[in-house]
């Protein structure tokens, strides 16, 4: 028997297909989460993004997470968690269709689908994201750290007194302000390697722009946990084909890895759509 994915929340977040983006929400598989380490700090990012340059007016803005442990750190977006918690409440409590549809309409605002679990396992780091909602994928790399070069520029970010640097990493021009105040090597996203939590960064077109505007210490420490089981492990060759795929052609690449449905995907006026060539601005490049 065919499914309907409208019955698993698929929904339309703008009208003009040049910027759009949809996602097909369904219930995770059953799975313990892996504790990864201990987290002694939080720290909160304002983000800021474009995902269609040459397009879109004004950012993207959404806030992101930063857990630091013994040696190892998750970076991911806060908007996303929430939904995904919210979600998967709802489909516990078998919540009717118009909740579940308000509820993800309410906390889906957000770009930053990548986790980042840096030196995790030792050396290596972790990437996991689910795409278009419902494929989940993993890939591991050795840890690159950031070439950097340090400037003579400070400024302050939250009152803590920073230094600058610069590096070329990863397709991008990057630009940050690290405290030596908090003598740990960490930042948002993969960059890191500094002598200083990194508070601030951005790269050079102005594409994105991370800044710090919160730090808790974790009072006892708590876990950081990722749930490894259920996402592909794939290469980051495979990795970037899949997202090619969902770029150009994001409702085909959702009804090819579900067979057994059917989809409607419409305007905001009710109109069939078949958007092809959905905007990106991957961060890493």
């Amino acid at each position: 028997m065919k499914r309907h994915l409208l019955l698993f929340a698929l929904w339309w977040l703008t009208a003009t297909t040049a910027t759009a983006q949809f996602r097909v929400f369904m219930p995770e598989p059953k799975c313990t989460p892996d504790t990864l380490g201990m987290a002694q700090l939080l720290v909160m990012y304002d983000m800021r993004s474009y995902v269609d340059t040459s397009k879109q007016r004004k950012p993207r803005e959404e806030e992101a997470i930063l857990e630091i442990g013994n040696g190892l750190s998750k970076f991911y977006s806060y908007a996303q968690f929430v939904c995904d918690s919210v979600y998967a409440d709802d489909v516990a409590r078998k919540a009717p269709q118009e909740t579940i549809l308000g509820h993800l309409n309410q906390y889906s605002n957000y770009y930053l689908t990548e986790v980042v679990c840096k030196n995790y396992p030792s050396g290596q780091c972790t990437v996991l994201e689910t795409v278009a909602g419902s494929t989940r994928l993993r890939y591991e790399e050795k840890t690159e750290l950031p070439q950097w070069q340090l400037t003579e520029e400070t400024d302050s970010v939250m009152g803590y007194a920073c230094q600058s640097a610069e590096c070329s990493y990863r397709g991008r021009r990057w630009k940050v302000w690290y405290t030596p105040a908090i003598a740990v090597g960490e930042g948002p996203w993969k960059l890191c390697g500094l002598p200083g939590l990194i508070l601030k960064a951005e790269d050079s077109e102005g594409h994105y722009l991370f800044t710090a505007k919160g730090l808790k210490q974790c009072q006892p420490p708590r876990p950081i946990i990722a749930k490894l089981a259920i996402h592909e492990a794939v290469s980051r060759k495979q990795y970037d084909k899949v997202h090619e795929r969902y770029w150009n052609d994001p409702v085909g690449f959702v009804s090819g890895n579900n067979p057994n449905t059917t989809m409607e995907v419409t305007d905001e006026h009710g109109n069939p759509v078949r958007p092809r060539g959905v905007a990106h601005n991957p961060i890493e490049r």
